[in-house]
């Protein structure tokens, strides 16, 4: 769970003379159509927690997505979103945490590991972003696109996303917390068309030996 919420701190930085840079809402908003047009999604990723040069954790995940439906694996958790119910699976502590999707914080906290949700950050308003490089990442040449909070009271500093030149695909998306910390959401893979069975997208108490479920949900 916390890594998850680590994810609430996502933000962005750029230079101090950009405010929307056209080519990058260009860009951006190009990104965003082909996750919007894509029913079905697949992502494996690593997420990679770096506390200073010699210090970092890695965890690696898996996000499966069907319309609103969507299950995310990292660690010892999971999210499993149904459409109308989520369930947050904590397997350290034997407790699975039932409550309405629609309500549900941890449905928030699970839309910022998903690169769906992250492409259409640009469009909310409270963001200042522009194209501020690029780079080579595993032999691919990646554009660099940097956001800035407009609340100048936010709790990080900024982020940015690292799109594919050649088929405009997210590779990572890096945030920078004002203590030093650093996440890096590294896509290792992602599929538009995958075969997802609806079982992905069901709680079954029986997998999970031991495990205690609480449900939350407010009636």
């Amino acid at each position: 769970m916390r890594t998850l919420i680590l994810f609430l701190l996502v933000t962005t930085g750029l230079n101090s003379q950009t405010s929307i840079d056209q080519d990058a809402k260009n860009l951006l908003d190009r990104v965003s159509q082909s996750f919007e047009a894509a029913k079905r999604l697949s992502i494996d990723f690593e997420l990679i927690i770096r506390f200073s040069e010699s210090n970092q954790e890695i965890q690696k995940g898996k996000l499966l997505q069907d319309q609103e439906r969507f299950r995310i694996q990292i660690g010892n958790q999971e999210i499993i979103n149904n459409g109308e119910d989520i369930y947050m699976i904590l397997k350290d502590q034997n407790i699975a945490q039932l409550n309405s999707a629609i309500s549900s914080i941890e449905s928030s906290e699970a839309d910022l590991m998903n690169p769906r949700e992250l492409m259409k950050m640009y469009k909310s308003g409270d963001y200042e972003y522009g194209i501020v490089g690029e780079e080579d990442v595993d032999g691919k040449r990646v554009v660099l696109v940097e956001f800035k909070p407009l609340d100048r009271y936010a709790e990080y500093s900024k982020m940015r996303i690292a799109i594919e030149k050649t088929n405009e695909q997210p590779v990572y998306c890096k945030i920078f917390n004002k203590d030093g910390t650093q996440y890096t959401l590294m896509m290792t893979k992602l599929d538009f068309r995958p075969t997802i069975s609806d079982t992905s997208f069901k709680f079954n108490q029986s997998e999970y030996p031991g495990i205690t479920l609480e449900d939350l949900r407010i009636d």
